[in-house]
């Protein structure tokens, strides 16, 4: 079976999807940042978000944590049960991408977070901190050629270990 290159197709940038969506969800961010802006409550209408805050603070905190915790462990388990006769550099490429996109809907969500909290009556300064935190934390993410080679390099290593 010939592979792309050998058929003359040029052979796409590994990490090209990933910064694809990884733009796309920091461009949401922003997006929830200007609709955060537009909002205002009718007349009559009380706010509610005083009782909402302290939770929803909590749980970003929580995403925010688990977007560090959890992919990891996705990879750990990834490269675990990788069939011994897959190529580590294709199957690098297929392991990166479900546990970025893990961590990047984790932070993201803290973001919609403080949407959610505008959107029920709190300043636009609340989604602030929460997009900040948001933004912040998926600039952290941006995605790389070298994150694929270290998970290779991974591969690689648990490959030549014993079970």
């Amino acid at each position: 079976m010939q592979t792309q290159q050998q058929q003359g197709r040029p052979q796409l940038n590994p990490i090209f999807v990933p910064q694809i969506v990884w733009i796309a969800i920091l461009f949401s961010v922003g997006m929830l940042w200007f609709l955060s802006t537009q909002m205002t409550l009718p007349e009559g209408v009380s706010a509610g978000y005083e009782t909402t805050l302290p939770l929803f603070a909590i749980v970003a905190a929580g995403s925010a944590i688990a977007s560090f915790v959890l992919p990891s462990f996705m990879l750990k388990g990834l490269i675990r049960s990788r069939p011994a006769t897959s190529d580590p550099a294709a199957f690098a490429r297929q392991a990166f991408f479900v546990p970025f996109m893990i961590k990047l809907a984790l932070r993201e969500s803290i973001a919609v977070l403080g949407f959610v909290l505008v959107a029920s009556g709190a300043p636009q300064q609340i989604f602030l901190y929460f997009g900040s935190a948001a933004a912040i934390l998926l600039m952290m993410a941006k995605p790389s050629i070298e994150q694929i080679k270290e998970i290779e390099h991974q591969l690689r290593i648990s490959n030549s270990t014993p079970n």
